[in-house]
């Protein structure tokens, strides 16, 4: 080996070294009971309606830290976690950090899938901007939408949205999303067409938040006997099962007569009985809780 070669070489085993030494001595003085308090108060400052709790904390490399157990918890009802995480990365964007606009990656492990995404925190104010790309979340794991929803919702979640919401503002802030639901199903507070639930090989939605108001542009059921599609709005109230609905849509017998559970044969016998056409016309009226379903044509 050339002298000038064996020195490179030398050098480079010898940077590798001090890299491994600094990232070791980093790891065992990590300061995670700090970084974990302000992690905590920087979340009430842009979000205080929920609290973060975790098991522990580490770093990551490239620049990070990984939190475990991650959980996001309700100040006025500890007993509601909207989001638990198995592991949640967070990084922040160098480049955002030295323009003074902190921006932040993140990527969650929960709920038997992902969800990936950035935050950044609103300067001078109680908010956030987000956006978030989800990836086989197995609703029937998450069980806070049960008791948000007040109803069995199970299959796998994926899509995309954006949020944004400015605390101390009236409403629930904006956002939009489109999200697909596949192999699933949707348990109703009361049989619709001889129905206990809405069993489904894939649900479509499309929707925007604009303050406490949910703007459905679309909704298509895919899969089964019966096929639908459903638009209009959802006024939200504080308590979501008391929001307004106000929907309208068609339904479609779409396959043969069939006994599946129980649920779908009463379904199609419903329908041949009001119309001669396969085609129907519906409207969804009532609260979150106790909507109405009504055939209209």
């Amino acid at each position: 080996m050339k002298p000038s070669t064996k020195k490179k070489a030398e050098f480079l085993a010898y940077a590798l070294y001090v890299l491994i030494l600094a990232s070791g001595f980093l790891y065992y003085r990590f300061p995670s009971e700090a970084l974990g308090q302000y992690l905590q108060k920087n979340l009430q400052r842009i979000s205080p309606a929920y609290i973060l709790t975790f098991e522990s904390i580490d770093p990551c490399f490239p620049p990070g830290i990984s939190l475990h157990q991650a959980r996001l918890v309700s100040t006025s009802d500890p007993r509601t976690i909207p989001f638990a995480a198995e592991n949640a990365i967070i990084r922040p964007r160098i480049g955002a950090l030295l323009r003074g606009r902190p921006e932040y990656g993140f990527r969650l492990i929960a709920y038997g899938g992902r969800v990936e995404g950035k935050l950044k925190p609103r300067k001078g104010e109680r908010g956030f901007t987000a956006s978030l790309e989800f990836t086989d979340l197995r609703m029937d794991e998450y069980t806070c939408l049960l008791k948000l929803s007040g109803r069995s919702i199970k299959g796998r979640l994926t899509g995309n949205a954006t949020y944004s919401r400015t605390y101390g503002s009236l409403g629930y802030g904006r956002g939009q999303a489109n999200l697909a639901l596949e192999e699933g199903s949707i348990g109703l507070s009361e049989p619709i067409l001889g129905m206990n639930t809405l069993d489904f090989s894939k649900l479509l939605l499309g929707f925007s938040l604009e303050k406490d108001v949910i703007r459905l542009s679309h909704a298509e059921l895919l899969g089964g006997v019966i096929r639908a599609t459903l638009s209009g709005n959802i006024n939200l109230a504080t308590d979501l099962l008391q929001s307004r609905v106000d929907l309208r849509g068609t339904l479609v017998a779409a396959g043969n007569v069939r006994n599946n559970r129980g649920n779908l044969q009463g379904a199609i016998a419903t329908i041949g009985k009001r119309s001669k056409r396969v085609r129907l016309r519906f409207v969804i009226s009532g609260t979150l809780r106790k909507p109405r379903f009504r055939i209209t044509g």
